[in-house]
This record gives structure tokens, C-alpha cells and sequence, in this order.
């Protein structure tokens, strides 16, 4: 599906996806109106099916609320592609199903409202005439992704999912629970879905692979989040 680009800076944080403040109901529907909310305002209004996120470095710092993530679904948002992500963001984003992709050369590539189109299995950018490699998500990453969710995952198919993709990629989970929850252990509202993910976050702890983060782009906020969306001819002061 082809849609257009929402650009945005670096080091944005959880807080700026949306504030705490908007953290205070499981209403889908609701985190959507909120998203970016104050950074940008006409987010939730402009965005529609298909569209994708452009973010520079360390989209997702601060905070490991899953809010953040499933309000960007929840508004529409089909994909985020960033130079890097926050490390939890990054794993949060996973779990409850959100295509992610690193690829630092999309970014200075792409304009504000260009038609995009992103391949998450492949991990292939098209834009502009131009074609870009990120970094393709591991098999259990695509795996939880493509059933929508981590719980959706368990409660369609089990564990022996995860482990099928495991032995796929060549890789073992360095922790895994001796009886994962059942598919009537599944929780049916987002309140239990946040619940649930927080379970069994411990036992995935090899499940998506991470690439370090260079210096200076540690999982820690800013005070203000730098965001910067295009055209702008210069970046926000910070405060």
C-alpha cells in the first residue's frame, strides 16, 4: 500500500507520541486522536491509512509505556521507519504489532508528503523513484507483526510459534516461560492486552534483535523533544 510521509526529528520521545496526560484510558480510537497531539497538532486529523512515520535518531525515547505504539497504530500509521530506535520503543512497537524499520539513508532522501511504500518482511523503502535497504526485523519479530500482536500470536497459535520462528533464524531464547499462557489465558480489552504484554516481556528477552545504539543516542528524553517535521528551515530551541 502506498501512503505519504510524516517527517519527524530526533529524539522523539515517548511523551511527545503522546503525552501522559492522554495515558488514562485502553480506548484505541482515543490514543489515536492523541498522538502527537502537542508536537504536532494536525497529526491525527491529516494522517489516513497507509501513511508512514520518517524519524530521525532514537524515535521512542523515555519512558516504556506500550500507549506509545498503539496510539501511532491506532491512528492509521502503517509503518515507522527511523534512523534508530529506543531500545524498548523498538521491542514495545513488536508486541502489539506496529511494522518498524531501521534504514538511515531513507531519511535525508525523503520529503515531507512524498508517497512511500514499505516492504516490512523485506525491509525495502520506496520512494521517490528510489529503492532502500533497512535493516529486515528478525523471523519472530515479523512473525508477532504479521499475527497483529504478541498476544494475538498466543492466543492463535501458542508459544510453539515463537519457537518455530526461533529454530527458523538459528537463534534460542535466552529465557522462555516452562508453559505459556493458553489460548483461554488470552485476554479480550487492551487493559488486559497491556497486562499480558508486561508478562511476558522477561521471557522474549532475545526475541528481537537490537543494534547497539551509536553515542549519544541512549534511551533517555530530552526535556523538550527535538521534533522536526518538513519544510522548516530551522530545528525547535530547546527549552
Amino acid at each position: 500500500m502506498m501512503g505519504r510521509v510524516f517527517k519527524l526529528g530526533d529524539g522523539v520521545s515517548t511523551d511527545a507520541i503522546i503525552p501522559g496526560r492522554y495515558n488514562v484510558t485502553t480506548d484505541l480510537a482515543a490514543l489515536g486522536r492523541a498522538c502527537l497531539i502537542e508536537a504536532r497538532p494536525d497529526f491525527a486529523a491529516e494522517v489516513k491509512p497507509g501513511d508512514v512515520i520518517v524519524a530521525g535518531r532514537n524515535f521512542g525515547c523515555g519512558s516504556s509505556r506500550e500507549h506509545a505504539p498503539l496510539a501511532i497504530k491506532a491512528a492509521g500509521v502503517t509503518a515507522v521507519v527511523a534512523r534508530s530506535f529506543a531500545r524498548i520503543f523498538y521491542r514495545n512497537a513488536v508486541n502489539i504489532g506496529l511494522p518498524i524499520i531501521q534504514c538511515d539513508a531513507v531519511y535525508d532522501a525523503v520529503a515531507e508528503g512524498d508517497s512511500i511504500v514499505v516492504d516490512v518482511k523485506s525491509g525495502t523503502i520506496e520512494s521517490a523513484g528510489r529503492r532502500f535497504q533497512g535493516e529486515q526485523p528478525s523471523a519472530v519479530a515479523l512473525t508477532i507483526m504479521q499475527a497483529g500482536s504478541l498476544v494475538d500470536l498466543i492466543k492463535t497459535r501458542g508459544w510453539k510459534a515463537i519457537e518455530e520462528s526461533e529454530r527458523q533464524s538459528g537463534r534460542s531464547l535466552r529465557a522462555m516461560p516452562e508453559s505459556g499462557p493458553s489460548a483461554e489465558d488470552a485476554p479480550d480489552s487492551l487493559e488486559g492486552e497491556l497486562t499480558s504484554i508486561a508478562r511476558v516481556r522477561e521471557g522474549l528477552s532475545e526475541v528481537v534483535e537490537f543494534r547497539e545504539p551509536h553515542q549519544g543516542e541512549r534511551n533517555s528524553a530530552p526535556r523538550k523533544a527535538a521534533i522536526r517535521t518538513e519544510p522548516m528551515n530551522s530545528r525547535p530551541k530547546e527549552g
